[in-house]
């Protein structure tokens, strides 16, 4: 898969179809707290909305999850802050801070305890390791299960290997991240959220030189399958 530049990570030209979206997706995870993260942003201008889900894992069974919705009639690549949740780009294909100070909801995924209301905060830095690899369908209307797949989960997207620094609190406690390391990626087109009849996407980071990512997207054309592989530099 190619390597993909700079402009890549703003936003790019709508199109005319209704669910045309951008998005920003990050996940985290620190074995020497137990502490993590996934969340994602998304864009959709012809249906006038922006929205945020963050799903943070704290030590033990527990997951917090704040989500938001407001309106937003049109593209934008900076400010993405909703309910709480701010992602701002430090450096283009290299550096994102992302931030979090909201009410969450806390369930215990054992459960061994009732669903309870809590203050998550948040403050942590992704530094790439590798490039973003990807590719960009726009202007290309592509044939078989690759034209059937930018109907319903995006003409581009790109994704990249980073290590992370910065806190994440809960109930008042502070986990320092120590040890962390996660992928982000970014998808531009249209999002049908059910549109695929299946869908498998997985990441893996071996230390800070080998990176892994592959997908299987099922559609009536047929199975997608895209997978890469970045080790010590190529």
């Amino acid at each position: 898969m190619p390597i993909l530049d700079e402009r890549h990570d703003f936003a790019h030209p709508i199109e005319s179809d209704s669910a045309w979206s951008e998005s920003y997706y990050f996940n985290a995870y620190d074995p020497a707290t137990d502490t993590g993260f996934f969340t994602r942003l998304g864009i959709r201008p012809h249906e006038g909305r922006m929205d945020v889900g963050l799903s943070v894992w704290l030590p033990g069974t527990d997951l917090a999850v704040v989500a938001g919705v407001q309106p937003q009639h049109e593209m934008i690549d900076r400010d993405l802050a909703v309910a709480g949740v701010r992602y701002e780009r430090l450096a283009p294909m290299q550096t994102w801070r992302l931030t979090c100070d909201a009410e969450a909801s806390i369930r215990d995924l054992a459960g061994g305890r009732e669903r309870r209301r809590g203050r998550i905060g948040m403050d942590v830095t992704f530094q790439a390791l590798a490039p973003a690899i990807g590719s960009d369908g726009q202007g290309r209307g592509g044939t078989g299960v690759s034209a059937e797949t930018r109907r319903h989960v995006g003409k581009g997207h790109l994704e990249q290997a980073g290590r992370w620094t910065g806190w994440i609190e809960a109930a008042g406690v502070r986990h320092h991240l120590v040890d962390t390391r996660g992928n982000r990626d970014k998808s531009w087109g249209p999002r049908r959220w059910g549109g695929p009849r299946m869908w498998r996407w997985f990441s893996i980071n071996l230390g800070d030189h080998v990176h892994l990512g592959g997908i299987r997207i099922g559609t009536d054309a047929g199975d997608l399958h895209r997978g890469w592989i970045w080790r010590k530099g190529e």
